[in-house]
């Protein structure tokens, strides 16, 4: 025989073998650095972000426009309205910083700390430790994961951190956090990241609500963000696409993340769906 076979033949047996290494076996960076370059895409300065907003309903589909200022994960400000030439005056108007929900209900601005379900910070992270530390309040991964680790491959056996592994997603092999669900019962929370592109592609939260990210694109300043997100809960889903997105000059976006709402008071549509959203999701 040929040594070409006997070669062709060994690596036959060996991808077969039980000691061949598998995918949960594959060497996985420190979270921390995972998540680090996960917040690379959350792009330098302040941005101005348009986004639609679609919610299936059983009657005609209800669209509003959503406008954010975005600082950063942790300080941002949203802007809601109908449809421009839609004769309905939807409008909805919240601050939120230093992890408080600011916004006006009557002639009053009132404050409440943010929703555990509350999305966009996720997009918006500018460090790893930021992020690590909201899915550690999610419940998604433990308190302190991404501290370094220190082995030597030489002298000790490679230890993958608790509750990352490898999966996929969607079709798409993913860092994947959170324990794995059970075969049977409910699904367990968890984030899938993109393993070539440090992208987000999936969030699952406690309640069984999930999040899916498509269509990913870059802007300036280094933001990458999903051009769709779809977010089903119950048997609700809503479809948010980004319209545009703008770098803002240094210090044009002070003034709007530093004054609370004010003025008049939210209307949104009377429809249960949509407010479930925006209490929970916003």
């Amino acid at each position: 025989m040929r040594g070409a076979q006997v070669k062709l033949i060994y690596i036959c047996l060996l991808a077969f073998s039980p000691l061949a290494p598998t995918t949960a076996d594959a060497f996985i960076p420190s979270s921390l650095a995972i998540f680090t370059r996960l917040a690379r895409g959350g792009g330098k300065g302040a941005y101005s972000i348009e986004q639609e907003v679609q919610f299936r309903t059983e009657a005609d589909p209800i669209v509003l426009r959503e406008r954010w200022i975005v600082e950063n994960g942790d300080v941002m400000r949203l802007s809601v309205s109908g449809l421009k030439g839609s004769q309905d005056n939807w409008r909805f108007d919240a601050l939120y910083r230093d992890g408080k929900r600011t916004w006006t209900e009557g002639s009053q601005a009132r404050s409440a700390p943010q929703s555990v379900e509350f999305i966009e910070p996720l997009l918006h992270f500018r460090s790893g430790a930021s992020l690590l530390g909201w899915l550690a309040r999610l419940r998604i991964v433990p308190p302190g994961l991404g501290q370094v680790r220190r082995f030597n491959r030489k002298t000790a056996p490679y230890v993958a951190e608790p509750g990352v592994r490898l999966a996929r997603s969607g079709g798409v092999v993913t860092w994947a956090f959170g324990e794995p669900s059970p075969p049977t019962g409910a699904l367990l929370p968890g984030l899938w990241i993109d393993q070539d592109a440090f992208q987000f592609r999936r969030l699952r939260f406690p309640s069984q609500a999930e999040v899916q990210a498509d269509r990913h694109a870059s802007f300036a300043g280094g933001l990458r963000l999903p051009r769709e997100r779809t977010v089903t809960w119950d048997n609700n889903s809503v479809t948010i696409r980004v319209l545009t997105v703008k770098s803002l000059p240094e210090g044009a976006a002070a003034e709007s993340l530093l004054a609370a709402p004010s003025g008049t008071a939210g209307r949104l549509p009377d429809a249960a769906q949509v407010r479930e959203f925006y209490s929970r999701f916003r």
